[in-house]
């Protein structure tokens, strides 16, 4: 569906393309031959963005170039596109509509704004009322366990309060009441990101409308009084919502932990990693996150949803918390898949603990507590329980980790190197009792993308209750 979101139309604004009438002519060609409304290029979501897409376009023009490419046929697609929108808003009910009805109520005030329809700006500026305080949390974050999302919505918002302050006023009830939004959004929006200005980590699925950077880029470029470069959260820990992220020079520790009771009765562009989280080391990735590669059934972009392509423990086989029993869907049964989270703050970082492996493994409850130290990496592993249990550590190394010394549980490559230890406390020294294995694998660091990854998996049988500490030592990096 790319080619029908004209999507071009921001990779021109982006670059600082100065050939507006190619475009223009470009959007002009597509509007005459896909006049049919039972084309699929006419699903909501595509109206949405071509019609955005466009209006930001022109927006961004000097106002005397505007006025040579707003003829009266544009501005019949305009109306067109306003009230197809609006006859087609994307509400599935309370458990089954996402973010897509923000992508709607965006489009609704910015072609309301444009073309005076006072019926789409109040539509959009209701299901904004209606759906924001849903899809947002109280720290301004989409509630999808998506990073790129994140960055995705909050362009979304910002282009709705422009317009909306463009054609009513900066102080109007409408601007005011997003802008409340972005205050908190903003922010979170930034946890996520470097003082690169470069997201930290694709945790969760990836937009397929721009990459990450672009997204970022976009942000800067049309909304600099609100995007600062580089203003990233001081804090050597801050938890917000459900995301965490610690800090200590120029190491980053983030991840997301959906606290509360799960599974959640909403649809998210969340992954099967409770636990996991990634680690950088200035913008170099130490431990990954793999992204998503498409929206598709292939092996790559299924495999990148599981538990096992993520920093995390499985027990028996089995993931933190049930997984999928429907490929394509999110078909949980319950009880079997009821688990409580709880994600608590200490001094020196976080400890995120579940009751989900009790659906079917000995281990009653898990808990995981993850330390930044000097140069390296403490995380603490404990399993309650009776009896035994096969735990399997699974880590995903970062694009420049090419190479593993399984016996000096050492990898490496252009990044660095990287020194893992286990410790078991209580439990006598066996240099051979985690059995090492190497699966290749793939992050996607932006939609349709792929580059190679090392996965490291650590497996033995324990006894319960279970204390595991692995430590990760940069023995050399590269500078940042």
């Amino acid at each position: 569906m790319a080619g029908q979101r004209w999507g071009f139309l921001t990779e021109a604004l982006l670059a600082g393309s100065t050939d507006n009438r190619v475009a223009i002519e470009r959007c002009m060609a597509w509007v005459e031959s896909r006049a049919d409304k039972s084309d699929l290029a006419w699903e909501p979501y595509s109206a949405c963005e071509r019609l955005t897409n466009l209006l930001v376009f022109l927006a961004a023009m000097p106002m005397a170039e505007r006025g040579r490419f707003v003829t009266p046929r544009l501005c019949e697609f305009l109306r067109e596109s306003v009230t197809w929108i609006f006859r087609h808003v994307e509400y599935y009910g309370r458990t089954g509509t996402n973010n897509h009805v923000l992508n709607n109520a965006r489009a609704l005030v910015v072609g309301g704004s444009v073309t005076g329809s006072e019926i789409a700006f109040s539509a959009g500026m209701q299901t904004f009322r209606r759906w924001l305080p849903e899809l947002v949390s109280e720290g301004g974050f989409l509630r999808e366990r998506s990073s790129h999302y994140q960055l995705i919505v909050l362009n979304w918002i910002l282009d709705a309060w422009w317009f909306a302050g463009a054609a009513r006023s900066v102080d109007g009830g409408e601007a005011r009441f997003l802008e409340g939004y972005l205050d908190r959004m903003l922010p979170a929006g930034r946890m996520l990101c470097s003082h690169r200005s470069r997201l930290l980590a694709v945790i969760g699925d990836v937009s397929p409308d721009m990459d990450p950077d672009a997204s970022i880029r976009r942000l800067a470029l049309l909304y600099p009084q609100h995007w600062h470069a580089g203003a990233v959260p001081a804090e050597r820990i801050r938890v917000v919502d459900d995301w965490f992220r610690l800090m200590d020079g120029a190491a980053v520790v983030i991840g997301n932990f959906p606290r509360g009771r799960v599974p959640r009765s909403f649809p998210t562009h969340g992954h099967d990693d409770i636990t996991s989280f990634a680690w950088l080391h200035g913008d170099n990735e130490v431990l990954a996150d793999p992204g998503r590669y498409r929206y598709t059934a292939d092996a790559v972009s299924l495999h990148q949803c599981t538990s096992d392509a993520h920093n995390l423990p499985c027990v028996d086989g089995l993931a933190p918390l049930c997984e999928s029993l429907k490929t394509g869907a999110q078909l949980k049964p319950l009880p079997y898949a009821e688990a409580m989270l709880e994600m608590l703050v200490t001094e020196a970082g976080v400890v995120l603990a579940h009751t989900g492996f009790a659906r079917a493994t000995a281990v009653t409850r898990h808990t995981r507590t993850v330390e930044l130290e000097a140069n390296g990496l403490r995380v603490q592993d404990a399993f309650d329980g009776q009896g035994a249990a096969d735990v399997e550590f699974h880590w995903q190394f970062g694009p420049g980790f090419t190479f593993f010394d399984a016996s000096r549980l050492i990898m490496s490559g252009a990044d660095g190197e990287v020194c893992i230890e286990i410790v078991e406390p209580g439990v006598p020294s066996n240099p051979g009792r985690w059995n090492a294995n190497i699966r290749n694998g793939w992050i996607s660091r932006s939609y349709g993308a792929l580059t190679p990854i090392l996965g490291l998996s650590l497996r033995s049988e324990v006894r319960l209750p279970a204390r595991i500490i692995t430590r990760f030592r940069l023995q050399s990096w590269k500078k940042p």
